[in-house]
């Protein structure tokens, strides 16, 4: 069973972040028919969907739609995103029965150069929906800071540890801190993302990927992991082959089998800096 299924609902987040991948040439969303047929495939199959690739599902208009499909089909789903969109939604969608855990992206209030917003106004939203998140038990907030080691940030975590100190009375001072109930505070390294146009970092090595995830770009491609975002290493089409298929696919045996033999046989596994970081 896989621990997690990427499904990216929406190619689509309105934010130019220097750590992201650059944006798609054509913004779209994933139809509801295709992500409906995901989500029947995915079935006892995968323990978490995670809407999120590339792209914001807070800047669909019909998340909830998106919600109520993988409720249908009992999913259990993981939202990730930057938070900009928060005061411009009904933060009730994101209290629905079929999600199980929000992560918020802190790091890219930094990374993007057009703030809107000033950042007591941007921590404001999150943390007002952390402190209502606390009265819907078992709905689990992740603040990201996944920008450890880069010296950019360090004024501004800091800036960051102390308004949740002002508002939580909690010191952040952890990789991961509680700061309140089924919310918490997560530091991680900074990675970049992996590309066919890098140099290779390491020949030798293994990876959860398709063992133990899987992503579904907008178009339907179903890819090893959630970072080939363009669709480098692309296994078959869920709109034209079962998941059964795909995953018994040359390339999806291959890949598995190098795994097991602790050699990465694709390009973009050897320019991959996060298997690294947090495997």
């Amino acid at each position: 069973m896989l621990a997690k299924a990427y499904i990216e609902v929406t190619n689509f987040c309105g934010l130019s972040c220097d750590f992201c991948e650059p944006k798609k040439e054509k913004p779209c969303n994933m139809e509801l028919s295709l992500f409906e047929k995901i989500n029947k495939e995915l079935c006892g199959k995968t323990k978490t969907i995670a809407y999120h690739i590339l792209g914001d599902p807070l800047t669909l208009q019909n998340l909830a739609e998106y919600l109520d499909i993988s409720a249908k089909y009992r999913h259990s789903v993981e939202l990730t995103t930057s938070g900009h969109n928060l005061n411009k939604i009904d933060t009730n969608t994101l209290l629905h029965s079929a999600v199980r855990q929000i992560n918020f992206s802190l790091s890219s209030y930094f990374a993007n150069n057009n703030k809107a917003i000033s950042m007591d106004e941007y921590m404001q939203h999150i943390l007002e929906f952390c402190r209502k998140s606390i009265d819907t038990p078992k709905r689990f907030v992740n603040l990201r800071l996944w920008n450890i080691g880069d010296d950019r940030y360090t004024v501004f975590n800091g800036e960051i540890e102390q308004i949740i100190k002002d508002r939580f009375g909690v010191t952040a001072s952890g990789d991961k801190v509680k700061i309140a109930p089924y919310t918490i505070i997560v530091k991680d390294r900074m990675f970049s993302w992996p590309s066919m146009q890098k140099e290779a970092i390491n020949t030798a090595g293994s990876c959860l990927a398709i063992k133990g995830q899987l992503g579904f770009l907008v178009d339907g491609r179903v890819v090893p992991c959630c970072l080939d975002s363009k669709g480098d290493m692309e296994l078959g089409s869920i709109k034209l082959q079962s998941l059964n298929d795909i995953l018994l696919s040359d390339r999806a045996l291959k890949i598995t089998q190098g795994f097991k033999e602790n050699t990465l046989i694709e390009k973009m596994c050897q320019t991959c800096s996060f298997r690294e970081i947090r495997l």
